[in-house]
This record gives structure tokens, C-alpha cells and sequence, in this order.
């Protein structure tokens, strides 16, 4: 036997020993300013750097190297452990191999001695205990996938759980109602019945929301939950109860049986006798059908059909792929407007051929004449002649449509990753560090671009960024990926059933022209000319094709007495003698002088979209100038405030689309009529709304000296006035009896759902929130839901330039201003990157720098709303 040592893991590198105590620095503090790195404990009690003496200012946790380390540690700890089971097997034949090995492996991460003595004793008293526990307290754990079960009354939800819980006590003599544990795992289209949430939780079932619409996900967090039973030593009855027909779940099924010998019962409503019946029989220890213990409703049975294969409705996130989806097609706007009902919609030419737009079929973006959309078709159904677009999506320079061509596969750190590819056959990196919404499947579409864009969180298509890759030389990544909303998802019900199906190209015996002739032409529909009705049509936007939107001055409304803006790409942007940036904006007249001093809000960057008003140069009549700049991201838009009322008013564009904007919906002083407002087009339900409106301080405005400085100086967001941020994790989120969400921090910090300003709560979902000193009760607010490695972040400079000329800076979690303790932040990875100055909240994922040695970058950065 070899003699008492402490432990030394030679597997692990002296780099990451503690340089005081010698043991590894699981959790590092780096000390300033000699940036040399000690365990945390041995930085609490030292005052001088124990290497070179240096007095020690202040020191802070180094994240990423206690990563390192603890990777490393464990991997020593592992390998030791196995030496270990393979030395003391012998002496403990009772022990299997793999309980042995994570007894020895807890026993060194607790810092326990690598010595025979203390290695032989802990296992004596791990097997004495054992024998020693005679008899144990049964216990049985229901997991009810409740999806399946959406639409069934209060009465009928407490028969079904009264009767189960009689059959489990009539079949164990040992168990009582109180040991048994019931989670009832769902949506938010699952729990809309008040009646039956009540029900639930008088019967002591918990409910746990753990989407607001995607099925799969509460698939994946009963299995979760399901692989977390512990056996329960002595019970021989069933201590897992499934209520679910879905038989994917038949894989964690066989491992808690197999595995860890644990009984598992089934309660089920597959048709007897058949197929599906077999697949879920052949793991369970009991399968129990439906009608065994009660009567089941005819007209409220749930659904059997797997994850992958339910029929849509509201227990599912995502209708099925009945058939493949028509191919998209890419046409150009070349009327746009208001109808004689009052509601926006417009034509199409694609290949000289006329399709009819709707506003409500617009997915994602703000038409305008001659922008380029992405769109499906499909006959009319008054005149199958005439084609009608949906699913239609507007095009910014340089974007197209893809469709996810692979998921799921994992790269060397264990995150999922996959490629999306396009209709000429090109394929994009996918990774889910750059997924701004959820993940998606194999078959969702994209529509992606090569500038930074702000995707707002749908479904069923993605909008994302796409960028070089870092990590995959040649190809391209996708950046910002989020969900959007398809027609053939949410609205497959309303749908007429005499609409025949989508053809596969667009071939009309008569055109759309002519039938709007015979119906009537909307107002807003000047006469098509011939240029126009035979507009090439291009997958992106030509060299002759404008880059400025702007509509007929006569449909201006009449109270606009400033001269017209238009909408162009900034071409180039750089300093001149005297150190100030200058640039050009490109549109159809010609390039158009942009100074520095001229622009009005944002950070303007090359190929950025630009809204401006032009005159003429005083020292050059013939060259244009630019004055009165907005920068835009993608579906922001400037307009005028037509009609403003007790907090809520209209805002009207150049273009004639009035937006309803809100005083919620301001991220500035409220504004008065005509003045003018930069926001963000949202369009809900045929609704076009004002999102994030700010007041613009014009030329000549009295507003101009409270304006934001030129982006030679970017400004400071205030960070010294918010109150500092706390981490916690969510202890219950429930809906109360009022039908609001509200919850309770492990810390006992309560909020409501409206104090939630990014994600969506769970139980034991971890989040970032700042404390309401004011209230008697303690009351959290600007609350932010944080994913694993994400944290939220304060920008501490953003006035930096790479060789490409993309805007970046630094962010970091403290207090400190000092940029080298700071994470590198680039524009390509922040959703709605013009809105960031310094002192910016986001919220962001860390990651180690492929470039930079101990550097650190910022993901998938999101900007917070600031209160």
C-alpha cells in the first residue's frame, strides 16, 4: 500500500495552479494591476501579489480561465478516478465499476487525500450505509406531458388524476398520497383555462411552462426531468409514471429501465391493437391504457401521434409538413398603397407578369415601391387566373431566402450547429451561439443579409446575418438567427379549402392589371406605364436600380412643409484633414455629401441605409449636400407625428402609411405634432404600429441642443444611475388568480411578467435583475432571463474601427471603464447595433478569442431596453 499523499492531478498544468497554495484555480481571481491570477481564497486574504509583490488595487473573477480549470481538473480527477476502481476493485466486489468510480471521483473534487486509508474507509462507510438502509420510503414521480391533453374540462382533468393515484396506492402498500409527486409540463397554449390551472394546483400539481409555443421543447424537459430520478433503494413497484402517447420518449424510457432499474408505468390512449400500442409496450415496465381507469371523453382525446408527427392546433408549435412548401419566387414592388377600404396592398412584376400583395400576407420587412420581395403564390380563389401573393418577404441589398438544410449536429464543445442553404445551392454556417430566438428544425426558411440586421422573435422562417467565418474557412456563417411567422403555420385553419394548391411557377392567362381595371384601381394606384409593367426582375438589385424610396409628392399630406427625405447607402465614410468623418450617400440622382456634423442620430457606418434631405453645396451649387442624416437599421423608418392625443398619436411616412404609435413605445420626450420621429415598423395583425419611436432634433429645431453629439464623440448612456444588478434564480413562476405571471427569486425578490424585459421565466431559469428600493416589499425590475454562459453587460466603448470599417468596442460585466478588462464587441454580433453608445446595457454570451491570447469575445449581444 502506498503511503498518505494529497492529491496532485500531474495531468494538469502548473499554468493553472494557484502560484500561493498550489491547488487549481477553480475559481480565479485576477488581480490588478499586475494581472497575475490566484485562487479566490488566497486573494481574499492577500493585500500583495505573492509573485512580485506588487500592492494589490483591486482584483476581480476571471470567468473564462476558471472554465479552463475546471475542465482540466475534472479531466485529471476522471483519469484518477479510473486508475483508482481498477486498484481498490478487488477489495470491494459489492461496488459496481461505475458506482466506485463517482464515489472515488466525489471523494477527490471534495479535496479529499489520495491515500489507501481514506479511500478504503470512505467505501467501508458507503457500504454499511447501505446495508443499514433496511427499509426505504417508496416514492413515485408523474410526469404529464399536458400538451396532449389541451381542451379537456377541470372535471375531466381531476377524474383522470384521482383515479391514478387510487391505482398506485391500491398496487403499493407502502406508498401514501403525500409521496406522490406530480409535474404537469406544458405551454402557454396549454394553460389558458383558469378552471383547469385551479384544478391542477388544489390537486398538488405543479405547472411548469417551459414555452410559449413550441411542443418539442416540453418534450425535452420531461425527459430532463425523468433522467433526474434517483432509484429509490428497496422499491420494487413503479416509481416513474409517464401520461403521454408519444412514443419519443421511449429512449429515456429504456434507460431509466435498464440503466438505473428503475419501474416505469405509461399511461397512454393509443388505439388498441395497433401499431403505435406496440411501440410503446415494448419498454415499459406497466403500460396503462386511458380507458383502464376512467371513461374518456370522445369529443377531448388527446393526441397520439408523436412530437414530430402531431396535427397542428394549439397543443403544437409548429404545423406538420403535410406536403413540401411551393417554391419562393423574387419579384419587385412597383405599386404600393392604400386601397379604397383604407388598407395597404400592392403589385408585384415578376418576369412581366403582375402578382397582387396584401399587407397582412407580409411576413417580415415594410414594402415600398420598387424594393424586391421574396414571395409565394397561388391562385385567386374568385379567379384562378389571377395569382395572389403570401409568406412574402422584403429584401434589403445583398439578402435572400434559405431553408435549414441540417440541425442538431454538435461541435467540440458540445453545442449544436447546422448549415442553411439556398435555392441556387449555396449553404451558411449555422451555430447556436449566433440563434437570437430559438432553435430551429430541419425545413425552416431564413432570410438572411450581409449587414447586421434587427430580428424581431417569430417562427417558422429565420432572419439572421450572415458574416465570414471565423471557424470554417471559405464559408459563411449565419449571425442573429430568430424565427418568423409563416402564413402555412398560423393561419392553415382560416385558410378557404377551395384555394387550390400553390402552383410552381407564375403563368396568368391575364394579368393582375387588368383585372384591377375591371374591379376598380385603388386610389393610391396610378396608371402602370409601360416601363414599369415590364420592370426586370432580379434576385438583387441592379447597378441602374435606385437605392432611395420616395412616393409622388401630390399623395404628401398637406401639413408637411419640409422639403421631401430620401433613403440611400452610405458608399464611404472617413475622416478628413481636420479629423471629422465625411462620406457619400449613394441613391438615383447621384452620390449626395454627407458630414459628420449633419447627421442627427446614429452611428453611421459604410454600406449602412441613410435618411436624408439634400441642398445644394454653398460653395458648390452643382455637388448635393446632405443635412437633417438619420442612420437606419432594417425596418426602421422616419416619419412625421400626424396626430398626437393624450399619449397616443399617428405617425405618417413619406410614402403615406400612417402608424399608430403609443406613448409606451417611446425611447425619448414625448413629441408633439410634426415633429419628426425615427422608429421601428412593426406590422401586427394588419396593423402597421410605431416601435421604439425617438424625436429627431432637426435643423433649425429648438430641439437640436439636446441632441446626441455627432458619432465623432459617441455618447454615454448614464450606468452611474442605475441601481447595480443581482443574479438570482427564479424559485416558482406561476400564473396568480387575476390571470398575470408573476414569480419569486431564490433570493425572495418578487416580479410580475411585466417587469420582464428580455426572455421568458421558468422555474430554476436564472436571471439578472436590479432591485425597487422604494416599495415596502422587495420588488425586482428590468428583468433579463439568462441563458447558459450568457450574462448582461454595460458597453464601455464604442468608437472603434477595423479594417473593414465595422464599428466595435468593448462590454463587460462590472463597474470598470477600463477597456482591457473588457469583452471585444463587434457590430456583427449586436441586433440593433445602431442604437449602442456607451453605457449600454446588453445582453450577450462570453466566449474565448481565436485571436487574441486570454482575450475574451461578446456573442449574440442584444441590446436592452433602457428605462
Amino acid at each position: 500500500m502506498s503511503t498518505s499523499s494529497k492529491l496532485k492531478l500531474d495531468a494538469i498544468s502548473a499554468f493553472f495552479l494557484c502560484i500561493e497554495c498550489k491547488t487549481p484555480m477553480r475559481d480565479a481571481y485576477t488581480l490588478i494591476p499586475c494581472m497575475h491570477k490566484l485562487c479566490r481564497n488566497c486573494a481574499d486574504k492577500s493585500t500583495t501579489c505573492p509573485s512580485c509583490r506588487v500592492q494589490i488595487s483591486s482584483k476581480g473573477p476571471d470567468v473564462v480561465f476558471s472554465h479552463m480549470v475546471e475542465q482540466s481538473t475534472k479531466a485529471a480527477i476522471e483519469q484518477l478516478a479510473g486508475k483508482a476502481v481498477q486498484r481498490y476493485g478487488p477489495v470491494f466486489p459489492s461496488l459496481k465499476p461505475e458506482e466506485m468510480k463517482a464515489l472515488i471521483a466525489a471523494h477527490f473534487d471534495r479535496g479529499g487525500e489520495n491515500s489507501d486509508v481514506e479511500i478504503t474507509q470512505m467505501l467501508f462507510l458507503h457500504i454499511e450505509s447501505r446495508k443499514a438502509l433496511q427499509v426505504s420510503i417508496h416514492q413515485v414521480n408523474i410526469f404529464w406531458d399536458f400538451d396532449q391533453y389541451f381542451g379537456w374540462t377541470s372535471k375531466d382533468v381531476e377524474q383522470l388524476y384521482h383515479a391514478l393515484l387510487d391505482y398506485l396506492i391500491a398496487n403499493d402498500a407502502e406508498l401514501c398520497k403525500s409521496q406522490i409527486k406530480c409535474v404537469a409540463v406544458g405551454t402557454n397554449f396549454t394553460f389558458q383555462d383558469p378552471a383547469v390551472i385551479q384544478t391542477l394546483q388544489d390537486m398538488d400539481v405543479r405547472c411548469q411552462v417551459v414555452s410559449s409555443m413550441k411542443n418539442e421543447e416540453a418534450d425535452r424537459y420531461i425527459e430532463r426531468l425523468m433522467s433526474a430520478v434517483v432509484k429509490k433503494p428497496g422499491q420494487t413497484t413503479t416509481e416513474v409514471v409517464l401520461i403521454s402517447s408519444d412514443k419519443d420518449f421511449q429512449s429515456v424510457v429504456r434507460t431509466l429501465e435498464n440503466e438505473s432499474d428503475i419501474r416505469v408505468m405509461v399511461l397512454h390512449n393509443a388505439e388498441r391493437g395497433s401499431r403505435h400500442e406496440q411501440l410503446l409496450s415494448l419498454s415499459p415496465t406497466t403500460l396503462l391504457h386511458l380507458s383502464e381507469l376512467i371513461s374518456v371523453p370522445l369529443s377531448k382525446q388527446p393526441s397520439t401521434s408523436s412530437g414530430a408527427d402531431r396535427a397542428s392546433g394549439f397543443a403544437n408549435s409548429r404545423s406538420p409538413a403535410l406536403a413540401p412548401r411551393p417554391p419562393r419566387l423574387i419579384g419587385t414592388v412597383v405599386r404600393w398603397g392604400r386601397d379604397t377600404s383604407g388598407k395597404h396592398s400592392g403589385i408585384i412584376n415578376h418576369n412581366s407578369h403582375d402578382v397582387f400583395l396584401d399587407s397582412t400576407v407580409v411576413v417580415h420587412g415594410a414594402p415600398s415601391v420598387g424594393c424586391h420581395i421574396s414571395f409565394r403564390c397561388e391562385p385567386s380563389p374568385d379567379n384562378s387566373s389571377h395569382q395572389l401573393a403570401y409568406d412574402a418577404v422584403v429584401l434589403e441589398d445583398g439578402e435572400e431566402v434559405g431553408t435549414v438544410s441540417k440541425w442538431g449536429q454538435s461541435d467540440k464543445f458540445g453545442m449544436a450547429y447546422g448549415f442553411v442553404a439556398t435555392a441556387d445551392g449555396a449553404s451558411h454556417y449555422l451555430a447556436t451561439n449566433d440563434l437570437a430566438g430559438s432553435a430551429p428544425c430541419v425545413g425552416d426558411e431564413m432570410v438572411y443579409t450581409v449587414a447586421a440586421s434587427l430580428a424581431a422573435l417569430c417562427r417558422d422562417e429565420m432572419v439572421y446575418t450572415v458574416a465570414a467565418s471565423l471557424a470554417r474557412v471559405g464559408t459563411t456563417q449565419a449571425k442573429h438567427a430568430v424565427l418568423l411567422r409563416l402564413r402555412s403555420v398560423v393561419a392553415q385553419a382560416a385558410l378557404p379549402s377551395a384555394v387550390p394548391d400553390p402552383p410552381s411557377a407564375v403563368a396568368p392567362t391575364r394579368t393582375t392589371s387588368s383585372w384591377l381595371e375591371r374591379v376598380g384601381r385603388p386610389s393610391a394606384f396610378p396608371p402602370l406605364t409601360p416601363a414599369q409593367s415590364k420592370a426586370p426582375t432580379t434576385n438583387a438589385p441592379t447597378t441602374n436600380a435606385p437605392t432611395m424610396r420616395s412616393m409622388p409628392s401630390q399623395i404628401l399630406p398637406s401639413q408637411w412643409r419640409r422639403p421631401q427625405r430620401f433613403v440611400g447607402r452610405l458608399t464611404h465614410w472617413d475622416l478628413d484633414k481636420s479629423g471629422k468623418y465625411y462620406g457619400h450617400v449613394e441613391h438615383a440622382s447621384g452620390a449626395v455629401f454627407l458630414h459628420a456634423t449633419h447627421v442627427v442620430r446614429g452611428a453611421p457606418s459604410q454600406g449602412c441605409r441613410i435618411s436624408f434631405r439634400s441642398e445644394s453645396n454653398p460653395k458648390n451649387p452643382e455637388q448635393k449636400q446632405a443635412y437633417d442624416a438619420v442612420v437606419l437599421d432594417d425596418c426602421e423608418e422616419v416619419g412625421i407625428v400626424s396626430k398626437w392625443v393624450e399619449g397616443c398619436g399617428t405617425v405618417t411616412t413619406t410614402e403615406g402609411d400612417d402608424h399608430a404609435l403609443d406613448s409606451t413605445d417611446l425611447v425619448s420626450e414625448a413629441p408633439s405634432v410634426e415633429d419628426e420621429v425615427v422608429f421601428r415598423v412593426v406590422i401586427f395583425q394588419g396593423k402597421r404600429l410605431a416601435k421604439n419611436a425617438a424625436v429627431l432634433a432637426l435643423r433649425g429645431s429648438a430641439k437640436l441642443q439636446q441632441q446626441v453629439p455627432p458619432p465623432t464623440a459617441l455618447p454615454s448612456a448614464s450606468s452611474a444611475q442605475r441601481p447595480p444588478r443581482t443574479v438570482s434564480f427564479v424559485r416558482q413562476w406561476n400564473v396568480d388568480s387575476s390571470g398575470a405571471h408573476r414569480g419569486v427569486t431564490e433570493s425572495g425578490v418578487s416580479f410580475s411578467g411585466t417587469s420582464v424585459i428580455h426572455g421568458t421565466p421558468t422555474d430554476g431559469c436564472r436571471v439578472s435583475f436590479r432591485i425597487d428600493a422604494s416599495r415596502a416589499a422587495t420588488t425586482a425590475y428590468d428583468i433579463v432571463v439568462l441563458g447558459e454562459r450568457e450574462m448582461v453587460g454595460i458597453v464601455i466603448r464604442w468608437d472603434l474601427k477595423d479594417k473593414h470599417g465595422s464599428v466595435y468596442g468593448f462590454i463587460t460585466e462590472g463597474d470598470s471603464s477600463d477597456s482591457s478588462e473588457g469583452a471585444y464587441l463587434s457590430a456583427l454580433d449586436v441586433i440593433g447595433a445602431s442604437g449602442v453608445v456607451v453605457g449600454s446595457e446588453c445582453v450577450y454570451t462570453l466566449h474565448v478569442s481565436l485571436i487574441v491570447a486570454n482575450g475574451t469575445v461578446a456573442k449574440n449581444a442584444r441590446l436592452l431596453p433602457c428605462k
